[in-house]
This record gives structure tokens, C-alpha cells and sequence, in this order.
């Protein structure tokens, strides 16, 4: 008889256990759609070249200039960020800033993306901007919509963005921006 009630009590608590597995699951599968839980990368809109000598909207030759990545949405649940910048032509340009450049992406920094250079030679070049910004939330949502990634053009076609997700456990965002722009010669 000893055994008996024991098995009456076994299958109400097995009944518990699984009530409250139930209710855990479906609390984390509603989490799935709140944005406060996904991780998402920052939404590029374009890359914008000013000039810090006599005329802003133009880079001459021998002028410190600024390249910023403009962002039209900020990424959320992002960590441990790394930009780098490259040129086609590393031998027209004097970086002035650190490459790569470990930042804090959240939701107390958002900043675009910046560089600063020093035009050294007139002609068309090309500016890489990858940014890779590992998640701490989930991207299940963003995968489903657009897969391992995609690729959009800017809207002067000048340039185009590429974002990717990669990694299985711990993974990261890398969003790969670029476009051309021209240097021209000192007005002296």
C-alpha cells in the first residue's frame, strides 16, 4: 500500500513540473518578438567624406578630412565592437587615427563611426569601413528575415552596405560598408 501513495503523488507532481516547463517556454518563445531582447546591427544609410579645410563639401590635397559612417538606425544587444578602415590607395593618405579601433557600442555610446585622414594626392579612391559587433541577445528574428545576410546600395549609388551574421554559440554581426570619393587638387 506504501507504494500506491507514493504513485498518486508522482504523477501530480510530474503534472507540476510540466505546467510550469510550459510556462516557461512560452514566456521565452513571447520574448522571441520583443525588441528589447534581439540583437540587430546598426542600419548604414551612407558614408559622408568632410572636409576640416577652407571648403567642407570638398577634400583637397594637403587637407585633414573626416570620413563618418551615418547610420540611420542604431544596433541593439551589441558588444565587444571593432572598426577598421582600408583604402585602395594607402600610399595617397596619412591615417590619423588608430586602425583598428576597439569601441563600446551601447545604448549610452551610440556614435557614427568616424576616421580622419590627410589627403596626400588628387584622383578617385575607395573607402572600406567593417564594422564587427558580436550579440548578446538573440537573432533569430533577423536570420529568418534575411538569412546569413544581404546587401543594399546607397541611395547615390556611389557605394553599398553588406551585413552578415556569422557564428554558431557566440556570434557576431559584420557590417561591411564602402564607397568611392574623389580628392582634388589644392586650390593654391
Amino acid at each position: 500500500m506504501k507504494v500506491n501513495m507514493n504513485m498518486k503523488y508522482v504523477p501530480s507532481f510530474l503534472l507540476v513540473i510540466l505546467l510550469g516547463g510550459s510556462a516557461l517556454l512560452a514566456s521565452c518563445s513571447e520574448d522571441l518578438n520583443n525588441p528589447k531582447y534581439q540583437s540587430v546591427p546598426p542600419t548604414v544609410a551612407d558614408i559622408e567624406f568632410k572636409s576640416l579645410g577652407a571648403d567642407p563639401a570638398t577634400v583637397r590635397v594637403g587637407d585633414k578630412f573626416v570620413i563618418t559612417v551615418k547610420q540611420s538606425a542604431f544596433g541593439n544587444l551589441l558588444d565587444k565592437t571593432t572598426y577598421t578602415w582600408t583604402l585602395n590607395r594607402t600610399d595617397c593618405f596619412t591615417q590619423v587615427s588608430k586602425n583598428p579601433q576597439e569601441v563600446i557600442y551601447s545604448s549610452y555610446e551610440f556614435a557614427n563611426p568616424t576616421d580622419t585622414l590627410v589627403a596626400l594626392q588628387a584622383g578617385s579612391f575607395k573607402v572600406t569601413f567593417k564594422g564587427e559587433y558580436r550579440t548578446y541577445g538573440q537573432t533569430l528574428n533577423w536570420s529568418q528575415a534575411h538569412g546569413t545576410g544581404y546587401t543594399t546600395n546607397f541611395s547615390d549609388n556611389n557605394g553599398k552596405v553588406t551585413y552578415q551574421l556569422l557564428g554558431s554559440g557566440v556570434t557576431k554581426y559584420v557590417v561591411n560598408a564602402e564607397k568611392t570619393f574623389n580628392v582634388w587638387e589644392s586650390a593654391e
